[in-house]
């Protein structure tokens, strides 16, 4: 479980959901009326456009759907019942199989989606090379399931200096005829020159082709190598869970502030910055009743799990913390001890 108690430190509920209900990204006179995106169509472009100019792909390439679970009113909503949230909003998106970064995504609307259309390819077609445009002539190998895969896609591709492979139906224009009945394990190949298909029987039958595994392909592909990103050697592979616990302590620790004092409620919770970021002790700020003698209580001493609680005064605090602390050794020991 990801515990993020400290956010309470920083932002109240109250607020959050004020600025969540007045979040507006569209300037309404100006608009588009019959965008069906006309909301968020600035900052959705903003966002797409921004994936692919901070990051150079490595070789290989994967189109696949993704859906974004909404529950609410959307024309376009869509039922996909092989999803975990099987209502919701339907993306096309490009990632970069290695790491996972999304490349670029498409919102499908209906007859309105935002993509070119190539004649002979389909709409399945469509998408994949409206996502692959930036992306062709460039050796990079794509990987996509049965509802993109075709011989005539797969052979445009290739004739751009794009590989690709992928499951694929055996009722697909241009696949070749194979063996009517093949017990469980057996594999039948058949080649044209330029694409290999392949029928695999397990449980049932699988049928796969590719332009990238025929050994004619071998030479064309390594000598294209150069066309992409060849950063392995300096990668360090992370968990989905640890890129965006990083992620979130790295905008919090650059552009947190910490609430104020409240006057009542429940007390203040840990701080995300405590241990990370850097700390100096100030005097506690001197108050007009009791002038140059102000104190407050230091908070190790108060909470200390080690060494018993004390109550003990103190004229030190760390600000950026908002915590009073003694001099030595308890400011030390709160920036650097989890528990202290």
């Amino acid at each position: 479980m990801l515990l993020t108690p400290f956010f309470g430190s920083l932002f109240s509920q109250d607020r959050f959901l004020l600025l969540l209900r007045c979040l507006h990204f569209a300037n309404n006179a100006t608009a588009v009326s019959n965008d069906p995106l006309k909301k968020i169509r600035n900052i959705f472009t903003a966002l797409t456009s921004s994936f692919h100019r901070i990051f150079v792909p490595y070789r290989d390439l994967c189109v696949d759907e993704s859906l974004m679970k909404w529950k609410g009113r959307l024309a376009f909503r869509q039922f996909i019942p092989s999803k975990r949230h099987r209502f919701g909003v339907k993306f096309f998106v490009l990632c970069d199989v290695l790491t996972g970064y999304v490349e670029d995504m498409i919102i499908y609307t209906g007859s309105t989606t935002d993509i070119q259309h190539y004649p002979g390819l389909g709409i399945s077609g469509s998408v994949v090379m409206t996502l692959l445009a930036p992306y062709l002539r460039k050796c990079h190998v794509l990987y996509v399931d049965n509802w993109y895969s075709s011989p005539t896609l797969f052979q445009h591709l290739l004739s751009l200096g794009t590989g690709a492979c992928g499951t694929v139906r055996a009722n697909r224009k241009g696949m070749p005829k194979f063996t009517c009945k093949m017990k469980k394990g057996e594999v039948e190949f058949e080649e044209n020159g330029s694409q290999l298909a392949v029928k695999w029987h397990d449980k049932r039958d699988v049928h796969v082709l590719t332009t990238v595994h025929p050994n004619w392909y071998g030479s064309h592909r390594e000598a294209g190598s150069h066309h992409w990103a060849t950063k392995d050697e300096a990668r360090k592979e992370i968990t989905s869970l640890q890129f965006r616990t990083n992620l979130m302590r790295g905008l919090l620790e650059e552009y947190s502030t910490l609430r104020g004092p409240t006057t009542g409620g429940r007390p203040a919770l840990d701080t995300p910055l405590r241990l990370t970021a850097r700390h100096f002790p100030s005097e506690v700020p001197q108050t007009t009743s009791q002038g140059s003698k102000t104190r407050r209580h230091c908070k190790v001493c108060l909470s200390s799990t080690r060494k018993g609680k004390q109550r003990r005064l103190t004229k030190h605090m760390c600000v950026p913390c908002n915590t009073p602390l003694c001099a030595v050794p308890c400011f030390e020991e709160y920036h650097t001890l989890k528990h202290y």
